[in-house]
């Protein structure tokens, strides 16, 4: 297929996706990826990922392709959110509790996360679930340190990033290999466990050094006590 796209030059293109608009009771749209000239079945696209095509898409040169960041949940105008699906990585401390301490570094298996960025402030909140939020889903608040009570993330001086979803994996990054240094006085109980903060994530930290986890023990996290809305 030959195609003139304005002011770049002729180039050749293959269909690899379409994106299907449907009208009526309710309005929505699905994409489809395309195989030996077919469409295949399709999938609902969110709000945020057909924005984020928009924006992103068009703009690409031969030979990139785009993606849709997994998870993004909204993606507008000086704001992003997205769910981060539980991990394994080190987890990184500098506090005040040399017992703790010396778990720096340590593999462990995190919690589900939602992350959104707001034009330079942060925030993340613990999910029990890797579907997509919902009006009645419950956000709990992240157990970590240097986080406030509304999740707002104290970042010192780490890098700022622009909520942009190219930056989602700059962003996930920065916040896993940052190290928790403190509890910050607005912040309240962090986790429900008998000793508190430290004495979890000692015990914790320790399981994980003998043997990470299938899942986080979810039931350590406390409710946010604002209701979350996205």
């Amino acid at each position: 297929m030959k195609v003139n796209l304005e002011s770049e030059s002729i180039t050749t293109v293959r269909l690899t996706q379409a994106i299907l608009f449907y009208s009526g009771s309710q309005s929505f749209c699905t994409i489809h990826e395309i195989e030996d000239n077919e469409i295949q079945p399709g999938k609902a696209l969110e709000l945020a990922e057909l924005e984020f095509l928009f924006k992103n898409g068009t703009s690409r040169r031969q030979g990139q392709a785009w993606q849709i960041p997994e998870g993004l949940l909204e993606f507008g105008p000086g704001t992003m959110t997205w769910l981060c699906k539980s991990r394994i990585d080190p987890i990184f401390w500098a506090t005040k509790d040399k017992r703790l301490n010396k778990f720096n570094a340590v593999k462990i298996r995190w919690p589900n996360l939602i992350f959104n960025v707001n034009g330079t402030r942060m925030s993340v909140w613990a999910v029990k679930t890797t579907r997509r939020p919902t009006y009645n889903t419950v956000f709990y608040k992240a157990p970590f340190f240097n986080i406030y009570s509304d999740g707002g993330i104290c970042t010192g001086d780490a890098p700022k990033f622009e909520p942009n979803p190219a930056n989602i994996e700059k962003i996930e990054k920065s916040f896993f290999k940052s190290a928790f240094s403190h509890g910050l006085s607005n912040s309240g109980e962090r986790v429900k466990f008998k000793g508190g903060h430290n004495a979890f994530w000692r015990k914790y930290c320790a399981e994980c050094k003998k043997q990470i986890p299938a899942r986080f023990p979810n039931e350590i996290l406390i409710p946010q006590k604002d209701k979350i809305r996205l």
